[in-house]
Formats: C-alpha cells, structure tokens, sequence
C-alpha cells in the first residue's frame, strides 16, 4: 500500500494563498497525479465541495479536509487541478473583457469627434440647413437561449415532436445561452446559418460555471436579421459542430 502524502492548508487561522497553491501543485503534481489511484474512490468530497475550495470559498474546516484527501487520492487531484486552471482562465478573460471594453469606449469616443465637423468661419450669407439625427445604435437587450433541454438536429430537421421552437428578438442583444448538459466550461464558437446554410454571423467567447450549469454570454446584433427560423452552431474549437433550431422575431 502506499503511503499517504501529508497535504495541508496550515493552522486553522490560516488560508492557502493562490501563490502558495500554485507552488504546491506545480511541485507535487508528478506524484499525486497518478500515486494514489483510489479507484473505489473512497471518501472523496463532492464535486460542489471541491468547486467551492478551489475558489476559496469554502469555510476553513472544508478547505483542509478536502486538500488533505488530495494527497491520498489521485482522481481528485486531477479534478482539483483541472479546477484551478479553470478558475485561473475565468480570472484571465474577465481582465481581458475588462481591457476591451475600454479600447471599445475610447474607440467610439474617437470616431465620435472623428465625424464632428469643425466649426469654419463663414464670409457669406448664412445658408440655413436641414439637420439630419445621426442613426442610434439599439441599446442592448439582454435575452437568454435555454439549451439545457433541446436536442441537436441535422440540415433543415425542425426540433424534435412536443419542443417548442426556441425564440431570440431580432434585436442589438447581450445573449446568455445556457448549454446542454454536461457541457464543458472553456472557450467556444458559435454561427448563425440561414436555411441555405449561408453564414449570417460568427462569434467566438468562453463560457464558466453560473451555479450548475455552463454559461456562454455573447454579444450579437441581430437588428439586421429578418425575422424566421435559423440554424444556431456551437462548438468547442477541434470538436464538430451542434446544430440547434431557433426563431427570430
């Protein structure tokens, strides 16, 4: 049998700084990955247990027991690494959403200024001029799309007897689509097809954990989009793609 690897977050007034925790599992990785099989696996916490201690929200007591079992149970580990890599991701594109969002203001701030004509001294008769409004962008409407529940389909299949086609405003939209069950939380693709199949729209984002289910937020204009039935695409890059029917309106 082999011996079991003291694994400890410290005193009980103590917490394990995320420093200190990617030191830990970079040093101790080689072994605890594959050392301690636990195939029975015996006494491992639940998956929302070990969630909460890899965002260090779990209370101080949960910490300790969990990480201790990390040292004696291989599977976890491995869960508990893929966690943290996760956790580290969501932080990385939070930044990164951050920092576009501000290139994006200061951008439209200069096409703004960028448009508006400067003012020019007149030398003749003043010409009284029809002022046309510059055309408003629509405000963003936030919208969600449950997949949670739907079945994917092939070419023009329409969703399956007894669903309801799932519906999106034609408009300028903030979209949360909720994916299927047992989808992963990473980066991910997604198009809108016309019924000829023709690309009316590509985007690309990653989606994390909303409670229990996977989240993937994206903003698209569908202002310019004729009201009917499309073909949604979603995909994690390398995999193939999930067609889904839905209907503008």
């Amino acid at each position: 049998m082999k011996q079991r690897v003291p694994f400890s977050a410290g005193t009980a007034s103590e917490k394990l700084p995320p420093a200190t925790e990617e030191a830990l599992i970079a040093a101790a990785g080689r072994l605890f990955r594959g050392a301690f099989p636990n195939t029975e696996r015996s006494g491992c916490p639940s998956r929302d247990l070990l969630v909460s201690v890899s965002r260090h929200s779990a209370t101080e007591s949960d910490s300790r027991r969990v990480l201790d079992h990390l040292s004696c149970c291989s599977p976890c580990f491995g869960d508990y690494e893929k966690l943290a890599r996760q956790n580290r991701l969501a932080r990385n594109l939070k930044l990164l959403a951050l920092c576009a969002s501000l290139l994006l203001c200061i951008g439209v701030t200069a096409w703004y200024y960028s448009r508006t004509p400067e003012q020019q001294p007149q030398t003749g008769p003043s010409i009284a001029k029809e002022e046309v409004p510059p055309v408003q962008p629509q405000p963003l409407q936030l919208a969600t799309l449950d997949l949670r529940g739907q079945t994917t389909v092939r070419g023009e299949q329409g969703p399956a007897a007894g669903t309801d086609l799932l519906t999106v405003p034609a408009r300028n939209l903030e979209l949360s689509v909720y994916l299927p069950l047992g989808s992963e939380e990473g980066a991910y693709e997604m198009q809108l097809l016309s019924e000829r199949e023709l690309r009316l729209l590509s985007r690309t984002g990653a989606a994390a954990l909303v409670g229990n289910d996977v989240v993937f937020r994206v903003q698209v204009d569908l202002s310019s989009i004729q009201p009917g039935t499309y073909t949604l695409r979603l995909r994690r890059p390398g995999f193939s793609w999930r067609n889904y029917m839905i209907g503008l309106q």
